[in-house]
């Protein structure tokens, strides 16, 4: 799975990335219009990262968490969610590490936890207006890989076909705190990815 990922890094090019006119301000933007500040919804603080993020971000593969029913098939309604990921190399973090983990995350759900390192991941995927950026994943769910888990945007015309097909997908990462993550739009995804994303 890392080829694909380094495939996807070839298309997006090294950091620092810059990109022409058009793409900045129609493919790649999707602050403008938003209204997200002007309702409270502190989704404007990574729409306003968007731009750092794209230049400077690295691609590691994200694993959704949780996200609105409504991006599993067609529609026009981009949306918020969760992604679980991590920045280290190491041969322990597989696809199937992250998947189980997006599992006992989705699971502190609508619960209370006694764990005060679990709380606040648990309050913020319940509450669904809630964001919360960068939170750490603690040492009780994955001791030896550090691994965070971060409110994202699911943007339609950044998925391949508009549709969250899969679970698992490639993502971009501000390494510095507090870790913005953004799905790499499907632009610079490779070919093979996404026939395997759509199959």
């Amino acid at each position: 799975m890392e080829n694909l990922l380094d495939e996807c890094r070839a298309i997006f090019k090294p950091t620092p990335r810059k990109f022409g006119f058009l793409e900045r301000k129609g493919y790649l933007n999707i602050y403008e219009g938003n209204g997200a500040e002007e309702q409270g919804d502190d989704l404007y603080l990574l729409f306003d990262q968007l731009p750092r993020l794209f230049a400077q971000g690295w691609i590691v593969w994200g694993q959704v968490v949780q996200a609105n029913s409504l991006l599993f098939s067609k529609g026009k309604e981009s949306c918020p969610g969760a992604l679980v990921y991590s920045l280290q190399n190491t041969a322990e973090l597989t696809t199937e590490y992250l998947e189980e983990l997006a599992h006992q995350l989705f699971s502190l759900k609508g619960s209370v936890p006694t764990d005060p390192k679990l709380a606040p991941i648990a309050h913020f995927l319940t509450d669904e207006m809630e964001r919360g950026y960068g939170l750490k994943v603690p040492s009780s769910l994955s001791p030896s890989i550090e691994c965070y888990v971060t409110t994202t945007f699911f943007v339609r015309r950044h998925l391949p076909k508009g549709i969250l097909h899969k679970s698992l997908l490639p993502i971009v990462v501000d390494p510095q705190d507090p870790r913005w993550a953004m799905p790499l739009p499907e632009r610079y995804w490779s070919r093979k990815l996404k026939a395997q994303w759509r199959s």
